[in-house]
């Protein structure tokens, strides 16, 4: 599997060879198994103080890849203008369509123009058209 580049999630005996188990602590305590980083490669970091501080490649990696699922879930829940009195099957259906497609919509409008535009801006732009 692992030269296919397949990697997975479950159980670990001590004889699974080439998965490197972690621990690093920065605010809290963090366990990570990981098949793709060796665990021994660092990236430098400075933290608000201006601290030197190094940390596992293997965390690096995730916080990039959850970085861009924060993003929108944090942007979807500043232009919810769900009411409490709508149903609910209709506020999922105005939830899907604005707005996680809009949301979307401005991820990948930004990433793949030179010009970047407000959440908001972007939003009031959308709706005029």
């Amino acid at each position: 599997m692992r030269k296919r580049k397949t990697h997975l999630v479950g159980t670990l005996r001590t004889i699974g060879g080439g998965i490197v188990a972690l621990k690093w602590r920065d605010k809290r305590d963090v366990l990570m198994l990981s098949t793709k980083q060796s665990g021994l490669k660092t990236v430098a970091k400075r933290n608000r103080r201006g601290e030197s501080i190094s940390k596992p490649a293997s965390i690096e990696d995730y916080n990039l890849g959850k970085s861009s699922i924060d993003e929108s879930d944090q942007m979807a829940t500043y232009g919810s203008a769900l009411r409490r009195c709508t149903k609910w099957y209709r506020k999922l259906m105005f939830e899907i369509i604005w707005g996680i497609s809009l949301v979307n919509a401005h991820f990948l409008y930004n990433q793949y123009t030179c010009k970047k535009k407000q959440t908001q801006s972007f939003v009031n732009e959308s709706s005029e058209r």
